[in-house]
């Protein structure tokens, strides 16, 4: 398919530009009326009805002058229209394309921050009760600790106790063998003497 002609040239002749030209200067006349009679206003009047009639006729010669552009710019948009809504419809199915990847990449990223924040908070708490388990734990150490140094205490207190006892009781013991030491010794002499 060969590329289409899409150019068109505009002229005008040299009477055609004079006319035109002409036009431009139609202002000017017009404010040099001056109305100051019945006579002149039926001269103004004619120039009104002669100026509305150009005036048609130029509007007519410039749809006339721009039909081919007109056509020329149909042709153009039938020849661009297909492309251009080919590609909108391209970059409204690529939009649409990234919008769902982004939302599902969001969905993703949203379920492993739900996963991570509850795996994280089951990590919490079993570290809590572990932590839980050795403060019991140390609690009942401190607690036997402190039952044994108190039982310590007392096996000390009534050792020393006994001690003094002991001794007081060894000291009348060992006084009370002195003394029938002491005894025997003297009977001893005694029946000594008694064999003497």
């Amino acid at each position: 398919m060969g590329a289409p002609n899409l150019s068109v040239s505009l002229s005008l002749a040299e009477q055609e530009a004079r006319d035109l030209a002409e036009c431009s200067t139609a202002v000017e006349e017009a404010r040099a009326y001056t109305i100051d009679s019945p006579q002149m206003a039926e001269v103004v009047n004619g120039e009104l009805r002669k100026t509305k009639e150009r005036l048609k006729s130029v509007k007519d010669w410039r749809e006339r002058f721009l039909k081919p552009v007109r056509e020329l710019q149909d042709a153009a948009a039938a020849l661009f229209n297909p492309a251009i809504k080919a590609l909108e419809a391209a970059e409204a199915t690529y939009k649409a394309a990234l919008i769902d990847w982004t939302k599902k990449e969001e969905e993703r990223a949203a379920a492993e921050r739900r996963a991570a924040e509850e795996k994280a908070r089951k990590e919490k708490a079993e570290a809590d009760r572990l932590a839980a388990v050795e403060r019991a734990k140390a609690e009942e150490a401190r607690r036997k600790a402190a039952e044994e140094a108190r039982i310590a205490e007392e096996a000390r207190k009534k050792a020393a106790e006994a001690r003094r006892r002991g001794g007081a009781a060894a000291r009348g013991a060992a006084g009370e063998a002195d003394r029938r030491a002491g005894e025997r010794g003297r009977h001893g002499e005694a029946a000594e003497c008694h064999f003497c």
